[in-house]
This record gives structure tokens, sequence and C-alpha cells, in this order.
């Protein structure tokens, strides 16, 4: 453990939770909680002038450390048997299962399993940075995953690094999967602020992409439906502004909704309170943003009618429907032997405003600037 200054930036890599390693890394603004042997996830971002975790949580499906990770199943859907919510970093698989060049992947790919490292731990004064590495086992890939902290900011870095470690060209999907509670958000005062144009709706499972599954996952929106954003319409014709959280208990579903257009940026704003959340990315190399919605609609396997939660996925690629799919479709990221790309992000708190039109209406990223840009 270690501190500095007045308004301490902390580091402490002490704590356990269920048999996990907990990194986690402090300034006035935000506390970040990492846990390292669960693929660098980021289980915990609390911001304490607001007292408020950002993050939805799960407990009850989080494994003790020997039962991490998951086995894995016929449907390659270990994925969700394992989580529990928090930030993940999905890669080199996004969605359903698949195989491709010869690799069957799993749900999500293999970076949410992996048994991460720190490898850098570094305090200044100024700021606070920590690296988290990995190697996958079935692609040759190196990764990293850098946490920062600034003194004094409401705005953190998360900064992501993939290496292609072999002789050949390879393709991935890469993502980002923030999962946030629909009780905390549902009070009826928090909507979605995106530059989106397009909202596509899709009802397949990722599980079997072919299985619309009636009478067990509960679709508001249509198969295939095309909207402009955020006018939706249901699959029984009635008009939803797709921007709201819904009112927790109103609506009973389960959908994925692809937001095309964006600008690389989303933020989660509470109108009555005039602040929120918000996260930044290149739209150029993350250019599609899947919103993945829970509202205890999904009966049967894996859910079983619980889980009241919504995810917000800045993806390379889409649909949901693997890394094979992605590649027919001409929308995966291919690295050449022994290239490196960088994918950096901000998430941060704003005051004073109930509303973001645009990403000028954000703070300008501190971090890697020229990236965000690219």
């Amino acid at each position: 453990m270690f501190h500095s200054g007045a308004n301490a930036l902390r580091f402490n890599g002490d704590f356990t939770y269920k048999g996990f390693r907990l990194s986690i890394l402090e300034n006035e603004h935000w506390r970040i909680s990492v846990m390292p042997e669960r693929g660098a996830e980021i289980v915990s971002a609390f911001y304490k002038p607001r007292d408020f975790e950002v993050f939805g949580h799960m407990p009850e499906r989080m494994a003790d450390r020997h039962g991490f990770p998951p086995s894995a199943t016929p449907a390659g859907s270990a994925f969700v048997n394992g989580f529990a919510g928090g930030w993940q970093s999905v890669f080199p698989n996004g969605g359903s299962a698949c195989s491709h060049d010869g690799a069957a992947h799993e749900m999500m790919g293999e970076g949410w399993r992996l048994d991460w490292h720190v490898t850098e731990c570094s305090n200044n004064g100024d700021s606070l940075s920590v690296s988290f590495e990995a190697a996958t086992s079935q692609t040759p890939f190196s990764l990293v995953r850098t946490v920062r902290l600034r003194e004094g900011d409401p705005v953190f870095d998360v900064v992501e690094t993939v290496t292609n470690t072999s002789r050949q060209s390879m393709d991935f999907m890469w993502g980002q999967h923030l999962t946030f509670d629909a009780e905390r958000y549902g009070d009826g005062d928090w909507a979605l602020d995106v530059a989106a144009t397009r909202a596509e709706t899709n009802t397949g499972s990722v599980l079997d992409p072919d299985a619309r599954q009636p009478g067990m996952r509960r679709n508001l929106f249509p198969a295939d439906g095309d909207f402009a954003w955020p006018s939706l319409e249901t699959a029984g014709g009635a008009q939803v502004d797709g921007s709201r959280i819904p009112r927790s208990g109103t609506t009973e579903n389960c959908d994925m909704i692809y937001l095309h257009g964006n600008d690389g940026w989303f933020a989660l704003m509470n109108r009555r309170h005039a602040c929120g959340v918000y996260m930044r990315w290149p739209a150029a190399r993350l250019p599609y943003l899947w919103y993945w919605q829970n509202f205890r609609g999904s009966y049967g396997y894996p859910w079983f009618g619980t889980g009241n939660i919504f995810a917000l996925e800045p993806f390379t690629s889409y649909p949901a429907y693997g890394l094979a799919e992605a590649v027919r479709r001409g929308v995966h990221y291919t690295l050449d032997a022994g290239e490196t790309v960088t994918f950096p992000m901000n998430l941060g708190w704003i005051e004073g405003r109930s509303r973001i039109s645009d990403a000028g209406d954000l703070p300008k990223p501190r971090a890697h600037t020229s990236l965000m840009e690219n």
C-alpha cells in the first residue's frame, strides 16, 4: 500500500473478496476496485462525493476463487455462469460462442476469465497508474489493462493494449461490457444520452442466434427492428422513448439494441439532480454501442427470471453473434504479426448538467487525446 499528498492518491493490493485479490485505487473522487484474477474486471467504481456506486453487482452470482473460471459448457456459455456485474474487457470474441481460424471461442472470449497480473504500479503524487497484464491461451495475444487516477480529477482512464505475438495476421473482436443496476437507475430520473442515429433491435439469443425462445425470453422490441434513435417501437406497435431508463418494475423484457452512428461517448444523466456518469472512447476503433436490457425478462437458462440490469458495451463489431459472423460481415479488427493497438477510454462524473447533447458538453480528455480522436 502507498499514498501521497494531503488529498491522497492511494493504492492497496492487500484486500481480498471471496478469495480474489482486490486492487483498490483511490483519489478524493473515486474508489476503483479491480480483481486481477477475474480478468482484471473493474468490480466497483464508487463516486465518493455522491456516495454512489456506478456499476451493478450481483454478489450472489459470484463464485469463490476456487470456482472461477467456470467450466466450459457445450453451448460455450461459461461467461454467463461466472457473470456477476461490473466492467469486463471482452476479447477476442464478442457475443455467441463460435469457431474461427481453427479456434473454438467461448462466449465473450478469453479476456474475462484470465488471471491477470499487476506488472506496474506508479504514483508520482499527481497521478496513480496500475497496469495488469495477461496472455490469451487459445490465440496468440498479449493484453495490458491500465487504470489511471489523477489528483483532484473526477475522471479516470482505462487504457487497453493488445499485441499480436504470432507470425501471422490475427482477427478479433474487442469490446467493453459495463453493467448497471436497473433498480439504482430506475427511479424515473435517469436517461441515456448518446449521439446515435439508428437503433437496431434484435431478439436472438446470444447462446443461439437463431433461437427466439418464445415464452422464455420476453422481448419488448421486434426482431430486426430499425428505428431512428431514440424513437423506438415495441413489437405491439407502442411508441417508446429509448433514452429513458424505465422505472423499475414497469417493464419485464430482455432485448439487445445496437446503436449506430455514435461518436464515442455515452452518458447516464439524472435529469432531476443535474449530474451523471459518462464514458468516452475512440469511435473509429469502437464504432458500435450495444445496449443490452435484462429487466427480469429472461426465463429459463441462464437467468430464470432474475437479474434487473442493463449493459452498455462499446465494441469493434456487431452483432453479438461472435467473431466468425463479424468476419463474414467485414466488421472485425485485424492485427498484423507483431502489431500493437491501443484503446484509451475515460469514465467520469459530471455535475451541473441534466443532459448531454454532444461530445462538446463533456470535459476534454486529459490523456491520450490524439488516440481518442482516431
